[in-house]
This record gives C-alpha cells, sequence and structure tokens, in this order.
C-alpha cells in the first residue's frame, strides 16, 4: 500500500502532521510533482521525512516564482511491493519509456504520474523496475500524446489500472486520474492511511529486516512485531492493528468500509474477508490484484 495526496489549485497543502502520517504509514520513500505553468511538471523524489520534503518543495516553488495555490501538487508515500527500495523507484514519473528519465530524482517533464496499487506486470530485461515504472514505460508512454478525456483512451487505462488509483499532471495542472479518491476538506488522498499515525501490518513482501527497519523507526529498537500483528504464514496473515481498531477504512478490492480491526493484510492489500475468501477461490496463487467493481472518476 502506498498513498498518494493531491492538493488542487487553490487550495493549501494539508498540515504536515497528516504528511507526516503518510510517511510513517509508508514509508520507503517519498516525492512529490508540481505543475509550472507553460513548462512542464516539476518531480522531485527520495524523501524519508515529512520535514524534508515540505523543505525542498517550497524552496522549488519559490524558485520557479510558484506560490502553492497557484498550482496542483501531488505528494507520493511508497511502501514496496515490487522494485527495490531506493530513491530512484520512489514516485512520482514522468511519463517516457526512457528508463534513466523513469528513474531521475529530480527532473522537469511534460507529464508526471503517481499510482497507489499493485499492477500485473513485470519486464525480464529490467527486473529492478517497480510494476508502475513498467506501466509508465511500455504501456503509459504509448499514451502521452493522446487525448485522455477520450472514452477508448480511458477505456484502456481502466481495464490496466483496475483496482489502482493514478493521478497524473501536466503544465496546467490536473491531467487525468482514476480510482476512488477520499476528499477531506478539499484535499484528495488515495486511501486512509493519512489518518492514523500508526497504520501498520506484515505481508509476504515485508522481510524482518524491512519491519524491523519500520517498526524500529516509529516505535523504537525492541519493538516485538508478533505482539501486534502477529507471524505471517504464506499469503495470509494474521488481523491487522492498528492503535485505534475503531477507524474505519476500505477494503481494498471491493472498496467497502469495515473497522480496520476486521481487515486483513493479503498479499500487500487490506481486504476483507469475503474478498480473500473469493481471492483464494478465483485466483489460487496467482492473484493480480484486479478488482471486481467498477470505479469512479475523480472529478
Amino acid at each position: 500500500m502506498c498513498i498518494i495526496i493531491y492538493k488542487p489549485k487553490k487550495q493549501f497543502l494539508p498540515d504536515n502532521s497528516i504528511v507526516k502520517n503518510c510517511l510513517i504509514n509508508n514509508p520507503d520513500g517519498a516525492g512529490y510533482m508540481f505543475n509550472i505553468p507553460s513548462k512542464g511538471v516539476f518531480i522531485k523524489k527520495g524523501f524519508s521525512s515529512a520535514k524534508a520534503l515540505r523543505k525542498s518543495l517550497n524552496a522549488k516553488l519559490f524558485d520557479f516564482g510558484l506560490h502553492e495555490q497557484d498550482v496542483s501538487i501531488v505528494i507520493h508515500a511508497r511502501i514496496a511491493t515490487a522494485g527495490k527500495v531506493k530513491a530512484e523507484n520512489c514516485h512520482p514519473f514522468p511519463i517516457t519509456d526512457n528508463i534513466s528519465l523513469l528513474q531521475s530524482t529530480e527532473i522537469i517533464s511534460e507529464k508526471g504520474f503517481a499510482h497507489n496499487g499493485v499492477i500485473s506486470i513485470t519486464d525480464k530485461k529490467n527486473e529492478n523496475l517497480s510494476d508502475s515504472q513498467i506501466f509508465v514505460k511500455d504501456i503509459l508512454a504509448n499514451f502521452s500524446n493522446c487525448d485522455f478525456e477520450k472514452d477508448h483512451i480511458k477505456k484502456l487505462l481502466k481495464i490496466s489500472l483496475k483496482g489502482s488509483r493514478v493521478i497524473a499532471l501536466d503544465e496546467k495542472g490536473y491531467l487525468f486520474s482514476f480510482g476512488d479518491f477520499e476528499k477531506d476538506k478539499n484535499i484528495y488522498y488515495s486511501n486512509t492511511t493519512y489518518k492514523q499515525e500508526k497504520y501498520t501490518y506484515k505481508n509476504k513482501y515485508m522481510s524482518n529486516d524491512y519491519y524491523d527497519r519500520f517498526c524500529g523507526s516509529v516505535y523504537g529498537s525492541g519493538y516485538d512485531y508478533n505482539k501486534y500483528t502477529g507471524q505471517v504464514y504464506g499469503k495470509k496473515s494474521n488481523k491487522s492493528k492498528y492503535a485505534d481498531k475503531n477507524v474505519v477504512t476500505k477494503c481494498e478490492f471491493c472498496d467497502t468500509d469495515h473497522q480496520v480491526d476486521d481487515l486483513e493484510a493479503y498479499e500487500g492489500l487490506l481486504l476483507c474477508e469475503t474478498c480473500i475468501e473469493f481471492c483464494e477461490n478465483e485466483y489460487s496463487n496467482n492473484l493480480h490484484y484486479n478488482n471486481n467493481v467498477d470505479y469512479k472518476e475523480n472529478d
């Protein structure tokens, strides 16, 4: 699970405590992008703290003679499910098929893209790339000069991105988005991890070293993750535990609301019991996270 924060024009960014929550809950690197009118999209990434990200963002806006309410801004914080944990694999990405540009940690591009979810796509020649980078390189770059408002383009992208939440910017600001975003005080979030200060679970992608690093950074060394989440066996974990069990969030497969204590970490997603049973019955060992519901476009 990652998270996208989208701030439209004429709005202000959320309080830095919310951005901090996002980075605590999604600790594998963060980045941002904003549109530069008549020039393109500025992208910078590889941050490990909200303070450093916000300081850089303010400085870059100043460099371009911009104020935050003048432009669209996207912030992304990552949990790695494919590709190595490194600055180059952080979001956002320029929309291009050039790998060196995709992995640039600071760039001005014609268009920029951020993704929350898992895409069933691989590239055996470039195994260090994340699924998001491969999608941009092999699919989205081919549409970079298209009108994203055309119905056939929307349908093709929806098929590829089903179950994901994405957003793209161009020089004018908002370009397109797919998936249900949560609106809170005129800011859009791709899931609810911005609300919860301590959002932790363990899944098959998280090695003991990864989890110890994450929990150590939040709770201090010596934190016993077994007491909080339980050990993982195969695909399915014990129930995810939040600091507040009454927090309501969505199953990331069927998109229905549940108390977080009723959801379980399954293949890197938080799913309800019904969806876990469906996935195990229908997909067996080949779950590709394809959502089974239609999802609305974000206005």
